[in-house]
C-alpha cells in the first residue's frame, strides 16, 4: 500500500510540475500576444501618418506634372514662334526662351537642328 501511495504522490507531484510548466508557457504566450498588439497598434497609427504624408506627397506630383506639361508646351509654342516669326520677333523670343534652363536646351537644339539641315543642304547640292 505504501507503493501505491508513493506512486500516486509521485504522478500527482509530476502532473503538478508539468501544469505548472504549461502555465509558464502560457504566460509567456499572452505577454507576445500583448507585444504583438501593442506593435500591431503603432503600425495602425504610423500607416495612418503616412497615409496621409503619402497622399500630400502624390498630390504634389501631380501639380508638378501639371506645371510641367504647361512649361513643355510654352516652350513648344515659343519655338513655333521662332521658327515663323520676322527676324526681330525671333531675337525677342529667343531672349525670353535663353531665361530658363529648358529655354536654352531648346534654343541650343535649334541651333544644331538649323546647323545640320545647312550641313545636308550643302551635301545635296553637291550630290547633284
Amino acid at each position: 500500500m505504501e507503493c501505491s501511495v508513493d506512486n500516486h504522490l509521485w504522478l500527482t507531484w509530476y502532473s503538478l510540475v508539468e501544469t505548472k510548466q504549461e502555465l509558464g508557457n502560457l504566460k509567456d504566450l499572452r505577454q507576445k500576444y500583448l507585444k504583438v498588439q501593442q506593435v500591431n497598434a503603432k503600425l495602425t497609427q504610423s500607416s495612418a501618418e503616412f497615409r496621409d504624408e503619402i497622399r500630400d506627397l502624390s498630390a504634389a506630383v501631380k501639380r508638378l506634372e501639371a506645371q510641367n506639361a504647361k512649361q513643355v508646351k510654352q516652350i513648344e509654342d515659343l519655338t513655333r514662334k521662332l521658327e515663323r516669326g520676322s527676324p526681330e520677333d525671333k531675337v525677342s523670343v529667343e531672349k525670353r526662351t535663353l531665361s530658363s534652363s529648358a529655354g536654352k536646351r531648346i534654343s541650343d537644339d535649334i541651333r544644331k537642328s538649323s546647323t545640320r539641315d545647312l550641313e545636308w543642304s550643302a551635301v545635296r547640292k553637291q550630290r547633284k
